[in-house]
């Protein structure tokens, strides 16, 4: 079983890691405490660093020393200071990463090295490239991303001859994807359309309830307790907990005490919905954009499946429920759906190399499991002059909803006279105007010799199922070509791979 890679599910709140075992079985992989989700928290003091429960549950005493909600900075230039050190959000995951290995390691008795790792759907190029990076500095080949809701599908039509058009609403602590899917006769997956938040999930619902307290400490006892990190970090913890008990109950109790100044807060289920509804409409939007973007109304889905943690705040239900006029499908674990899917992914992945030599029942069961059809997310274009406006703008090639995999060749021409080359600037996103479009990298393109304006150059796009973007430039005239892969990986050195591994392996990681 060597041979076999993992899936893991990174998520901003909770991480869970997956198996798909030799008589063809998913499993969840405990860690070393003998649980199936770990928090994605951190704790750090020193050299030492904690990750897990441990560093969740320091929050209170140290919350000075612990950092969390990293996923929602992947892919961004923040940089995070704990310790007299200084850390990206690529180095902060892959400590996640490299706990989930080594437990999955312990669990296994075997060596991991592959994985398949899920990503928001709504994740951008620059997310993407940035989760790869740090799987790879904490030791661990990415044989592919897959994006949390299609993994879930997957797991979803585990085991059955599934047929229609399913949305999957997931809902996790920190990130909101809805993406529908469509099961085919022919034993595929076909994802129809997808768009979601990165910044939105159980972590907001849990700020709408620190501010419903943080109001009425400051009602009772006329101090503001906003700016009190011991105070907020403490809040924290009450207002996760008060938010499940009301998964449960129709009101809890939540007590604060900040310096001999007690506060007991009575909070309905009522109470807590009304706080998060303006969050629930942006859901709903999302809902009706994804359905539009797909061209179907909400009749037309055979099944609306739950999946992430937060789908459990029974005000989601209700909105779901409100909105499709009927119940919800709730019989995958919102927790383990996206973990298992990637397991299973991650097995045919594997199934599909001839070189593999995996036991006969779980090639069996991998080749069995449908065959994924992915759309693209997001525009990608390069940066060209407006022959209107003469402006430069962003040129789309490769359009959103686009079936993945993909290459598209566009024609281009030179703008000037006496042109020796041809700057290559490649975008992200819908718009025209540069201004809100990212930028993902850019090269050059060397002609032969100068040309005249109007010489044609063909640009094409390519995007795989892992989202990384490849780039090819070709001089029509000439032949000459270059090409370029959007992958923060490539970018990064054997020796700075090495450097950042042997500096892990030097801290205590547990």
């Amino acid at each position: 079983m060597s041979t076999v890679p993992i899936g893991i599910d990174l998520g901003t709140t909770y991480s869970a890691v997956a198996i798909v075992g030799e008589t063809g079985e998913v499993q969840l992989l405990p860690n070393a405490e003998g649980k199936y989700l770990t928090p994605s928290v951190i704790l750090i003091e020193d050299d030492n660093i904690v990750i897990g429960d441990v560093a969740k549950d320091a929050r209170v005493d140290m919350p000075a020393a612990v950092v969390e909600f990293i996923k929602r900075s992947m892919g961004t230039e923040r940089r995070f200071f704990y310790a007299n050190q200084e850390f990206s959000p690529i180095e902060l995951s892959s400590l996640v990463l490299k706990k989930l290995k080594s437990d999955a390691e312990a669990a296994l008795g075997f060596p991991v090295t592959q994985a398949v790792i899920t990503v928001p759907a709504y994740f951008g190029a620059e997310g993407r490239d940035a989760t790869e990076k740090a799987a790879r500095i904490a030791g661990i080949e990415v044989l592919a991303l897959i994006n949390e809701p299609t993994a879930a599908a997957l797991a979803f039509g585990m085991g059955s001859d599934r047929t229609g058009t399913v949305l999957v609403f997931d809902l996790g602590g920190g990130t909101f994807d809805v993406t529908v899917v469509m099961f085919g006769d022919n034993n595929t997956i076909e994802v129809l359309g997808s768009d979601g938040d990165a910044e939105l999930g159980g972590k907001d619902f849990d700020d709408e309830v620190i501010k419903l307290v943080i109001h009425e400490f400051q009602r009772v006892h006329g101090v503001d307790i906003a700016t009190d990190i011991e105070a907020t970090a403490e809040l924290r913890q009450k207002a996760e907990k008060a938010k499940h008990d009301l998964s449960a109950r129709e009101s809890t109790t939540i007590s604060l005490n900040v310096n001999d100044q007690k506060l007991r807060m009575e909070l309905s289920r009522d109470q807590f919905a009304a706080a998060i509804q303006p969050l629930l409409e942006g859901m709903k939007f999302t809902i009706r954009t994804v359905l539009d973007d797909c061209g179907l109304t909400k009749d037309e889905i055979t099944d609306v499946l739950l999946v992430g943690g937060s789908s459990r705040v029974q005000a989601v239900r209700q909105m779901v429920r409100d909105f499709f006029g009927r119940e919800p499908n709730t019989t995958v674990h919102p927790d383990e759906a996206v973990a298992k899917g990637a397991a299973l992914f991650a097995a045919q992945t594997l199934a599909s190399n001839k070189s593999n030599c995996l036991p006969p029942e779980l090639q069996a069961r991998a080749k069995a499991l449908p065959a994924v059809h992915d759309v693209a997310l997001h525009s990608i274009g390069i940066s060209a002059v407006d022959k209107n406006s003469n402006h430069l703008r962003n040129a789309i090639i490769l359009q959103r909803g686009t079936a993945l995999p993909t290459a598209i060749t566009d024609r281009f021409r030179t703008s000037e006279n006496g042109q020796t080359s041809v700057k290559i600037d490649i975008n992200e996103g819908e718009e025209e105007d540069l201004a809100y479009v990212t930028k993902l990298g850019s090269f050059v393109l060397n002609l032969p010799t100068p040309r005249p304006a109007g010489s044609p150059i063909d640009v094409q796009v390519g995007l795989d199922l892992s989202g990384i973007i490849r780039v090819l430039a070709t001089d029509v005239e000439s032949g000459q070509r270059k090409d370029v892969t959007i992958d923060y990986t490539v970018n990064m050195s054997e020796q700075e791979v090495r450097e950042r591994s042997t500096w892990l392996s030097r801290q205590t990681i547990s």
